[in-house]
Parts: structure tokens; sequence; C-alpha cells
């Protein structure tokens, strides 16, 4: 099924992503993602980021939500579900295509189980290539920006 989210037919397609700090990783994944149609960006929510990353993330959810609605690939923009793992949105949204990272292997595995068990509509899956993730990777971002507050002092 087709959904009219700007107007226009398109094939929806979903991201998942923390989305802290975002830089050129981040953006290449967008771009990467609207060759395959209209993107929706579902943005983790700060419990979520706590439970899977064992840390906090540099942004809370709202500012980051913010910042990814500012990206012009991205159409709509939603928080995860506040059960992790509930896919809530997913199933409302009902997408032909996830793209997901290339280090999102976990999530990959678990979409792929539940769509097996049909606890999720068969959707396409495809792994979107990395961007100089020895650079654009937020933990390495993160670090390059604690690097240079402490040489500017």
């Amino acid at each position: 099924m087709k959904t009219k989210l700007r107007g226009k037919r398109q094939s929806i397609v979903v991201i998942f992503g923390v989305f802290d700090l975002l830089h050129k990783g981040h953006i290449s994944l967008f771009k990467q993602a609207k060759k395959h149609g209209e993107v929706v960006a579902i943005v983790a929510r700060d419990s979520s980021v706590l439970k899977i990353k064992n840390r906090n993330s540099h942004h809370k959810e709202r500012t980051r939500l913010a910042a990814v609605r500012r990206i012009p690939e991205v159409s709509k923009v939603f928080l995860g579900d506040k059960v992790l793992g509930s896919y809530s949105v997913l199933k409302k949204l009902k997408p032909q295509t996830i793209c997901l990272g290339y280090d999102q292997r976990t999530l990959e595995t678990d979409l792929r189980v539940r769509i097996k068990k049909r606890e999720l509509p068969s959707i396409k899956i495809i792994r979107l290539k990395p961007h100089k993730p020895h650079k654009f990777k937020t933990s390495i971002v993160a670090r390059n920006i604690w690097k240079e507050k402490i040489q500017s002092n």
C-alpha cells in the first residue's frame, strides 16, 4: 500500500536511529534512503538509548527530533515507541521498506525474526552503505568535539 505523505504517492521508507550529534554519516543515510521512497525517520527515545547503548545520548529526544525534522530528505519524523521492540509505529505506517545503517545488526535480526513470525507485515529490509565510518560515527564525532574543546581552553 502506498501512502500519501506530502501530496504525492510514494513508497514509505522507514529509518531508525538515535540521530545524536547529526553528522555527515547521518546525512548520507538520509540521502541513500530517499532513493528508495518517501523517508520517515523514527528517532529513538531517551529511555531506549539508555537500554540499547547503556549510556545517555548527548541531546534529549525532543532536540534530536527537531534536528531531524530540518533534514530536507525526511518527510516525517516520529519518536520511537515507549516500549522498546513493540514496533507500533511500523504497524501503523505499514512501510514498504526499512533502510538500516551499517551498524544496526541487532535491529535487523529482531525485525527479520518478527517478520518471519508474522508479528510484523512483510517489509523489505535494505542495509545502507556507511559513509566514512572511521570518521563519521557519533562516538568518534563526540570524541573529536571533546578534544577540540579541551585544546581551545
